[in-house]
């Protein structure tokens, strides 16, 4: 698939600020991206992305967002807004921010909940063997 490889250098604390990756035909962005924890302006447009990685909550910095001209079903265009002018791709960026900051908690609640119970299985398990 076309998308930015995962080796892609995008190393913690990168100096990235601007990044413009319009007209890429990028079909993914790797979880990775989520390291470009400087980056404050995204250009996406026209691209192939259905999904923005829930790396994004790392992205506190992220004031501009355009993703326009890709078929993305994640997040939704309710989520993602319309960026026809400043203003809007400003609000799209504070939302997907928002939006993957409750992704990522729920992830990690999901997680914390299938640690939980491996746990009382591994309990149980004993208990039985005693």
């Amino acid at each position: 698939s076309s998308g930015i490889n995962a080796e892609w250098p995008l190393r913690p604390g990168g100096h990235i600020v601007k990044l413009d990756l319009s007209s890429n035909q990028l079909a993914e962005l790797p979880e990775t991206f989520g390291n470009l924890s400087l980056l404050q302006h995204l250009d996406l447009f026209d691209n192939k992305l259905t999904k923005l990685p829930v790396a994004f909550f790392k992205l506190k910095l992220l004031q501009w967002l355009d993703v326009k001209e890709n078929p993305l079903e994640y997040p939704s265009t309710d989520v993602v807004g319309l960026c026809r002018n400043t203003a809007e791709c400003k609000a799209s960026a504070v939302q997907v921010l928002e939006f993957m900051k409750k992704q990522n908690a729920e992830q990690e609640k999901q997680k914390q909940k299938q640690l939980e119970l491996k746990r009382a299985k591994k309990e149980a398990l004993k208990r039985e063997l005693e």
